[in-house]
């Protein structure tokens, strides 16, 4: 089949027989693919946050009297909270090699329902006993744990090359606006009639909704989708500058020359140094802002919502300006990428030196400080975010799925570090111990990644 060039609205062309054909479409299939993903993204987020603030309304009978409450103790809340990221890093390697093996449409289908499920199940579950909500939250841990590797594994094949850090970084920024839109839903429906059960139901029907909208209209691959057109399939597919393996044959995980490959290396020390200073922020920001900067509740929420949204919209710009140095051919993708993580890593590193180094900076300059350094942290997205997919096309998802279960292991440990350090909640000079070690790990793990990293496909990918 042969078709004669055409002119498109955006100018794009493929190549089809020795023939250029004009992608027309300014929006196609691809984009409603993408949209989906941002949706799971943020949903997803939702539900691993919407507990964080729950638990609040659900162990204080004063938050809303008539809503049924649970005495539980600070150890067992804490056992609550690290059950999801306990179940989270478990399937993450497994994952990324089901979904390139069988594609990622219904590993993501039945995940969410699953999830969507075992979120629905937390209020009953609450009433036979803390044990009980600590195995659904495990459980939805277990569920989220096969949503990054299977999401790599979209974006590999569905996102042309030239899009990758715009379409990659909207994708990946529904978990930071999942955060603000989660808090912010959590904390008045836990204060409105239906009270805090409703935050948990809610976020349950967005599951269900997305699974329904998804099994109908997502698919694994653009060679599948029976919807778009040929012009976009190969103009998404000739992007790539060589063939991705065929899926449909079995394809066997090089784990020797992935594990002795420095590229790989860099990424998961940079992915583990991000992970740690980020969940340091996200489980302990609101206390140090309730003791050492004396925001109530309330304020607290509000302040921390802003922080992150902010963050999301810094997020676009570095993406495009990612892109534009790319396919402009001004630096190489490897140097595109490690300009955008050093950004993000290096300059949230320097605020917090500043945080923890001047005495007498007033409550607005830090708030001020943590908000540009959640900003600058946002170029990550199109930093080394997206790398694994170029380095490797073929196992983008088992190299997300590796990383992301170390990186994500940091979850865990966090707080025990910071149980060990900060002995006194209201010592300024013990969370400034906390700033400097966040610091540090920014900025050896950056430099790692400046040392080791690269954007070109490995050899090892076509095996």
């Amino acid at each position: 089949m042969i078709l004669n060039p055409k002119k498109g609205e955006n100018g794009q062309e493929i190549n089809l027989n020795g023939k250029n054909v004009a992608l027309k479409e300014c929006l196609g299939i691809r984009h409603v693919q993408i949209l989906m993903v941002f949706l799971l993204t943020f949903i997803s987020f939702g539900m691993k946050v919407n507990l964080s603030i729950g638990i609040v309304a659900i162990t204080d009978d004063k938050v809303n009297p008539g809503i049924p409450t649970f005495h539980w103790n600070t150890e067992e809340k804490g056992l609550l909270l690290s059950a999801i990221f306990v179940g989270y890093v478990l399937p993450q390697i497994f994952a990324g090699i089901l979904a390139k093996r069988y594609g990622s449409k219904w590993i993501l289908t039945f995940s969410m329902g699953f999830c969507a499920l075992f979120t629905c199940a937390i209020p009953k579950s609450a009433e036979f006993g803390v044990w009980a909500c600590i195995l659904c939250r495990f459980l939805q841990g277990l569920c989220q744990g096969f949503f990054f590797p299977c999401v790599h594994n979209l974006i590999s094949l569905w996102i042309p090359c030239n899009e990758r850090s715009t379409m990659g970084s909207f994708i990946y920024s529904g978990c930071t606006l999942g955060i603000v839109i989660g808090m912010l839903l959590t904390g008045e429906l836990s204060a409105s009639i239906y009270g805090w059960p409703s935050a948990f139901y809610i976020y349950a029907l967005f599951g269900f909704i997305w699974m329904f909208v998804w099994a109908f209209i997502g698919e694994s691959s653009p060679k599948n989708h029976k919807n778009i057109s040929i012009e976009e399939k190969l103009y998404i597919i000739n992007s790539y500058g060589y063939s991705c393996t065929d899926k449909s044959k079995k394809i066997l995980t090089p784990w020797k020359e992935i594990f002795i490959s420095r590229p790989f290396w860099g990424l998961l020390i940079v992915h583990c140094g991000q992970m740690w200073s980020y969940f340091t922020l996200m489980n302990e920001l609101p206390t140090y802002m309730n003791t050492i900067l004396k925001f109530d509740i309330k304020e607290n929420g509000v302040v921390i919502a802003l922080a992150y949204f902010v963050a999301w919209i810094a997020s676009f710009p570095f993406a495009i300006g990612t892109d534009f140095i790319i396919n402009r051919k001004m630096l190489s993708i490897g140097n595109a990428r490690k300009i955008a993580t050093s950004i993000g890593l290096f300059g949230p590193a320097i605020i917090f030196l500043i945080i923890s180094g001047v005495d007498d900076l007033t409550t607005i300059k830090v708030v001020v400080l943590i908000m540009t350094g959640l900003s600058m942290n946002s170029a990550t997205l199109s930093g080394f975010q997206l790398n694994h997919i170029d380095i490797s096309q073929n196992h983008a998802g088992t190299l997300m799925g590796i990383t992301n279960s170390c990186a994500n292991l940091c979850g865990i440990i966090t707080p025990i570090i910071v149980d060990i350090i900060v002995v006194d909640e209201y010592d300024p000079t013990q969370w400034d111990e906390i700033f400097l070690l966040s610091a540090g790990i920014y900025l050896i793990s950056g430099m790692f990644y400046i040392a080791f990293g690269s954007g070109e496909i490995q050899e090892w990918d076509k095996i």
